[in-house]
């Protein structure tokens, strides 16, 4: 077989390969739509219990990165929903987005714990304390919120993602400490369907594609060569 189709069942192989994990991410992101989100078409996270001993419990900045004209700049891609329990019953809390350089601002030389890294499978928090004084007023004042919630109960927040920098902010509602509540996470995409169908049928396109390279490459390399002539008979 020839350098050139050993290149091009090589090439076949790998295309294959990147088709078949598009077409199987395109059917998991099918199978979430259709198994995992609930009545409001949200995909959630198990409630988790998140504590702190200061004043404030923040995400690290989410950077959402958007231009004008662009759909994050506008709230039309996902959707971000938090849903708190209170821990202990009956203490009311607060939870709020907004801008990060905002509330930085806010909580600038107050008590707080960012979060740093965050996983629910398992479920793990690595978080940066910062000592520091009360805040001068309750959460609920500040008129910088993009979305905000407060009480004692089941509370919820959902917010549609814009570009810039966020921080996601758990306080209690009187502005005391500790914090504790527990917390679940949702995310809806617009046209989640119809990305994961695109995904699907592009990734089954392209892995069609690479077998037929490996193929056309075979067939060639396989077929048999020229039988040569019988030399021509010489008469003594």
């Amino acid at each position: 077989m020839s350098a050139g189709r050993v290149i091009l069942i090589i090439l076949g192989s790998l295309i294959s390969l990147f088709g078949l994990a598009i077409a199987i991410g395109g059917g998991a992101l099918i199978y979430a739509d259709q198994a995992l989100t609930d009545s409001s078409g949200f995909i959630n996270t198990s409630y988790q219990r998140f504590r702190a001993p200061t004043y404030a419990l923040t995400s690290d900045s989410l950077d959402v990165v958007g231009s004008p004209g662009n759909v994050l700049s506008h709230g039309d891609f996902a959707d971000i929903r938090i849903r708190s329990r209170d821990v202990p019953p009956g203490q009311p809390v607060f939870i709020g987005i907004g801008p990060t350089d905002r509330v930085n601002e806010y909580l600038s030389g107050v008590g707080r714990t960012k979060v740093n890294n965050l996983d629910y499978d398992p479920f793990t928090i690595d978080t940066t304390t910062t000592t520091g004084r009360a805040p001068s007023g309750p959460p609920s004042d500040q008129t910088f919120w993009a979305v905000k919630a407060q009480g004692s109960g089941q509370q919820a927040v959902t917010w549609s993602v814009e570009s810039g920098d966020w921080s996601v902010v758990l306080m209690n509602a009187d502005g005391t400490r500790p914090v504790a509540a527990q917390l679940s996470l949702g995310v809806k995409i617009s046209s989640l369907f119809w990305i994961a169908l695109g995904l699907l049928l592009g990734g089954v396109v392209i892995l069609g594609l690479g077998i037929l390279m490996i193929v056309l490459a075979a067939r060639k390399g396989g077929s048999a060569p020229p039988v040569p002539p019988p030399p021509d008979s010489v008469v003594v």
